[in-house]
């Protein structure tokens, strides 16, 4: 028996389904956009191996700079895969998927609906579902021309950095494809894909009035230099095609809601002094609790978010440190954000028709059974939810300031 199960070992050993690596050509972004001769045109981003790796002594750069570290090709199609096929007609290596980074579609095509496409992606073997997904302004193909990474040579390793921003800001969303498609085959939750776009393509907010930070969506953003692409709100979809899209501080309530929100920085207009700001860093402190009940055929949806903070600048001289007055600023913050979280949930229901939160999740536990669950009819009665989101935000720190004190002028 001991000889038989060496045996055996022998026979499992090696790698059967090897490709040499100067075999194969790596898509790391793939674009795909409504077709000029076709149904779809395909653009693939490739890496360039020997551009990565740069001569001796020194390292490549983007495209356009010493060294080329990708190259951008289109092709039209029928299918993604059948177009995807035909780039092996000229490009002297095989496409192969297995380490690409974001699957962009236009928004052109995105209204139009990608619910047909989604099945083909995630039944082909070389396609990770880690894979995040983004709907951006103007043609995908663009996007992938003109952008090119400035701190990172390797274009893998650039997307990568780029969408896992999610762990530090409010304003992207996780949308990778394994969530997106789940949820685009869920009664309970609507998906929200990345929003994208190439700088400028948005007309920039005119005036010095005040403006939340994340008021903005993808394009929009009044800067000037950096990389050219810009990642800011979220895609809304149901059925398969976009019906709306979020900006930053909306994409924010989303993350609190959905228990995928992990850090912002909020600057309130201080009450104490016009003019003036109170900066506070906001975490969550739990996750959010969301309870569902059915009362007349009618949802009623209740969800509290628990969130924490630290207070981090105070442009005027009123002393919040003191702990009566640290009552205020925790008041503004939860008034600020239920108002937004208002407001966002009157969009959904009455503009999307789509529940973004994930509440359906919760609604799962009113009924027995699937059968139950279907004859329910989440996104059908969600519109005609009520929905109420409150939160509770708790100072815990002042930072390395204990009173403050009149500056000399």
């Amino acid at each position: 028996m001991l000889m038989v199960l060496l045996g055996l070992c022998l026979l499992a050993a090696g790698c059967w389904g090897y490709r040499e690596i100067d075999e194969t050509a790596h898509v790391v972004a793939l674009g795909v956009d409504k077709g000029k001769h076709n149904v779809l045109t395909l653009t693939a981003q490739i890496v360039i191996p020997k551009g990565i790796a740069g001569p001796p002594g020194g390292g490549g750069g983007g495209e356009g700079g010493p060294k080329k570290t990708f190259f951008v090709t289109s092709v039209d199609g029928p299918t993604i895969l059948s177009a995807l096929e035909l780039l092996n007609a000229f490009v002297d290596r095989r496409a192969m998927l297995d380490h690409m980074k974001v699957v962009i579609f236009s928004r052109e095509l995105a209204e139009e609906g990608i619910g047909r496409y989604l099945d083909a992606l995630a039944r082909y073997r070389e396609f990770r579902r880690s894979t995040f997904v983004m709907v951006v302004e103007g043609k995908a193909g663009e996007v992938l021309e003109k952008n090119a990474p400035i701190l990172e040579d390797n274009p893998a390793k650039y997307y990568e950095l780029l969408f896992l921003g999610y762990k530090y800001t409010e304003f992207i969303p996780l949308a990778q494809y394994h969530y997106f498609y789940n949820a685009e085959k869920s009664l309970a939750q609507a998906p929200v894909a990345v929003l994208g776009a190439l700088g400028g393509s948005r007309p920039f907010p005119e005036g010095r009035t005040p403006k939340t930070k994340g008021s903005y969506r993808a394009g929009g953003i009044p800067r000037k230099g950096g990389s050219k692409l810009e990642l800011m709100g979220g895609a809304v979809f149901r059925g398969g095609r976009m019906v709306g899209e979020m900006d930053g501080d909306e994409m924010g309530i989303v993350g609190m809601l959905r228990g995928t929100f992990r850090r912002t920085i909020v600057s309130l207009q201080d009450p104490h002094a016009r003019g003036a700001f109170v900066v506070v860093d906001v975490r969550p402190r739990r996750r959010p609790r969301v309870d569902v009940r059915i009362a007349g055929g009618i949802p009623v949806v209740r969800a509290r978010v628990f969130l924490e903070g630290d207070l981090m600048s105070v442009q005027s001289t009123y002393p919040y440190e003191r702990p009566r007055n640290i009552l205020t600023i925790e008041r503004e913050v939860a008034r600020k954000f239920a108002r937004e979280a208002r407001l966002l949930v009157a969009k959904t229901q009455n503009e999307w028709q789509a529940d973004v939160f994930g509440f359906g999740n919760a609604a799962r536990r009113v009924v027995p059974t699937w059968p139950a669950w279907k004859k329910l009819n989440w996104p059908e009665i969600y519109p005609d939810a009520d929905i109420r989101i409150s939160f509770d935000f708790r100072i815990r720190r002042f930072g390395l300031v204990h009173e403050k004190a009149r500056l000399k002028e």
